[in-house]
C-alpha cells in the first residue's frame, strides 16, 4: 500500500473512533445543573486539540515504522549507526549529481589502461569537366573513382593522454594524415599536441572533410591555406570560458599534405614556422545545442623558407575533382619570410547557414587574396552540427533517417536530411611575380544539394561554373559536374 494512503487510513479511522466515544459518552452521561456544560465551539476546539495529539503520535509511528523497513532483518540500529547511515546516503547523492548542481560533484571513473575507436571514411567520386578555351593550356578529363579511402585509430593512452593515427590510401601511394598525441589540461598550457596534424587556420581547414557542405574546399583555400604539418601546439579555453578558444603552434616548413615515403621531412632546419588562431561565440543556444549560433575567428601565420631567393608555390586545383586548375603563383622571395591572415564568420539560424572567409598573403614585394561566400538551407529542418572545442562545424543528424520498409500497415519510408547550397568564391594571383605567365583572377558560382541518408551517410551533387581572367589577356569559362557517395564510421 502506498505511504499516502496507508496514512489516510489511520487518520480517518483515528477521527472516526473519537467522534464515535464522544456519542456514546454524550449518550451515558447524566447532566447535573451543577455540572460544566461547553458550548459546542468548546467542543470543537477539544476535538481539533485532541486530532493534533493523534497526528502527532501517527507521525512518530510512521518514522519508526519506516527505520523498521529500511533495517535489514534481524538488526537492530542504534541511534548513532542510523546518523552514519544517513551521512553515508548523503555523500552518495552528493557524489552521483551534476557538476554545479547545489554545489555538488561530479563522480569520475579514472582510465587505467588505453582504450581503442576505429575511424574510418570512403569518398567516390564521378567528375564531368566541360573546359574552357584550349589556349589557357588546361585538358581535363572525365574522372570516376575513390576521393578518399582512409582509416584510423584513436582513444586515449591514458587518463590525460590521447591519440590519434590515420592513413590515407591513393592509389599506389600511402599518405600520412592526423598521427599525434594531446597531453591534456595541463597547468596554464591547457592542452599540448605533437606530431602531424593540421596547423590551427581556416574554419574550412578544421571543419573534417567528412562535414564540410560541398565535395572540395573553396578555390582560394587550395592556394594559400596550410594543411597538416609536423609540429607541437598548446591551445585552450580562455578562463574556462568555452564560447572563447585560442590556439598557437609551431611547425616545419611548407610542404605537401603528409610526407611521402618517408617517415620525417627532411630539409634545412631553419624551414619552419608559426601558427595561431583566436575563435569566439558572441551568440550559442545553449537549449537547442548550436541550432542558433554566431561564429567569428581570425588567424595568422609567419612563415619562413630556408634559404634566400627560395621560390615558393600557391597552386591552386579546382574545387571538383583532382586535376589541374587554372591559375597558379610562383613567387620568388627576397626575403626569407612571408605572412598569411585569415578571417572568418559564421551564422547558423535554424534550418539557414551562412559562412564567409577571407585570406591574404604577403610576400614582402607582392599581395595576393582571395575569400569565399556559401550559403545553404535544409528543406526538412535540420541545422549545421558545431563542435565547440574546436570552434569547426560538425555532423548534421537528419531529423528522420532515409528509409523503406514493409509493415502490415504497407511501405512506410523516410526521407533522411535534403539541403540546397550556393556558393561564390574568388582567387585574385594579379600580383604574384610577373614571370609567372599563369597568375591572374577567377572566380566560381557553384550550386547544389546534398541528402544525408543519416548521419554518416550522404549523396552530393555540385555544379561550378568557373570564368578566369588571366594575365596575359586569355579568357574562358568552364562548367563542372560532380556526384559523390560518401559513408564514415
Amino acid at each position: 500500500m502506498c505511504m499516502h494512503a496507508w496514512w489516510r487510513s489511520v487518520t480517518i479511522a483515528a477521527a472516526l473512533s473519537i467522534l464515535a466515544g464522544i456519542g456514546q459518552a454524550r449518550a451515558q452521561t447524566v447532566v447535573q445543573p451543577d455540572t460544566f456544560v461547553s458550548s459546542p465551539q468548546d467542543e470543537i476546539q477539544l476535538l481539533q486539540q485532541r486530532l493534533d495529539q493523534y497526528e502527532k503520535t501517527l507521525q512518530s509511528l510512521q518514522q519508526e515504522l519506516t527505520i523498521q523497513v529500511s533495517q535489514p532483518v534481524g538488526r537492530d540500529y542504534s541511534f548513532t549507526e542510523l546518523d552514519r547511515r544517513v551521512e553515508a546516503l548523503e555523500a552518495s547523492w552528493m557524489n552521483e549529481k551534476p557538476a554545479g548542481a547545489d554545489g555538488g560533484w561530479t563522480k569520475v571513473d579514472i582510465q587505467k589502461k588505453p582504450n581503442v575507436k576505429i575511424n574510418g571514411r570512403v569518398f567516390m567520386d564521378h567528375i564531368m569537366y566541360d573546359d574552357a578555351d584550349p589556349a589557357l593550356g588546361v585538358n581535363r578529363q572525365t574522372e570516376t573513382g575513390f576521393d578518399t579511402a582512409r582509416i584510423g585509430v584513436s582513444g586515449n593512452v591514458y587518463e590525460n593522454v590521447k591519440y590519434k593515427l590515420e592513413v590515407e590510401f591513393e592509389g599506389e601511394e600511402v599518405d600520412y594524415k592526423d598521427i599525434y598525441m594531446e597531453f591534456k589540461n595541463l597547468p596554464l598550457l591547457g592542452n599540448f599536441r605533437i606530431g602531424h596534424y593540421k596547423e590551427p587556420f581556416s574554419l574550412e581547414e578544421l571543419t573534417s572533410s567528412r562535414f564540410i557542405t560541398w565535395m572540395e574546399r573553396s578555390m582560394p583555400y587550395q592556394s594559400f591555406v596550410p594543411q597538416r604539418n609536423f609540429g607541437f601546439m598548446i591551445h585552450d579555453d580562455v578562463r574556462g570560458n568555452d564560447n572563447l578558444s585560442w590556439w598557437l603552434g609551431a611547425f616545419r616548413g611548407d610542404f605537401d599534405d603528409g610526407p611521402k615515403k618517408v617517415g620525417s621531412l627532411r630539409n634545412d632546419p631553419s624551414d619552419w614556422c608559426v601558427t595561431g588562431r583566436v575563435a569566439w561565440l558572441p551568440y550559442y543556444d545553449e537549449v537547442s545545442k548550436g541550432r542558433y549560433l554566431v561564429h567569428v575567428g581570425g588567424a595568422a601565420s609567419y612563415r619562413k623558407t630556408a634559404k634566400y631567393g627560395e621560390n615558393i608555390e600557391f597552386g591552386n586545383k579546382p574545387e571538383i575533382g583532382t586535376q589541374s586548375a587554372y591559375l597558379g603563383a610562383v613567387e620568388i622571395l627576397n626575403d626569407r619570410d612571408w605572412s598569411l591572415v585569415g578571417v572568418e564568420a559564421a551564422v547558423v539560424w535554424g534550418a539557414a547557414s551562412v559562412q564567409t572567409e577571407f585570406y591574404g598573403v604577403n610576400t614582402g614585394d607582392h599581395e595576393l587574396n582571395g575569400g569565399y561566400v556559401e550559403a545553404s538551407y535544409f528543406l526538412t529542418g535540420e541545422h549545421r552540427g558545431y563542435k565547440k572545442s574546436s570552434k569547426a562545424f560538425n555532423r548534421v543528424k537528419p531529423l528522420e533517417d532515409a528509409f523503406r520498409v514493409s509493415t502490415e500497415e504497407g511501405i512506410c519510408t523516410g526521407l533522411g536530411a535534403w539541403q540546397l547550397k550556393a556558393r561564390w568564391s574568388y582567387l585574385d594571383l594579379n600580383d604574384a611575380d610577373a614571370a609567372n605567365d599563369t597568375r591572374g583572377y577567377q572566380d566560381n558560382l557553384s550550386l547544389g544539394v546534398n541528402w544525408y541518408l543519416n548521419p554518416y551517410t550522404r549523396f552530393m551533387f555540385d555544379y561550378i561554373y568557373e570564368d578566369i581572367k588571366r594575365a596575359d589577356a586569355v579568357t574562358g569559362d568552364a562548367n563542372n559536374f560532380g556526384l559523390r557517395f560518401q559513408f564514415d564510421y
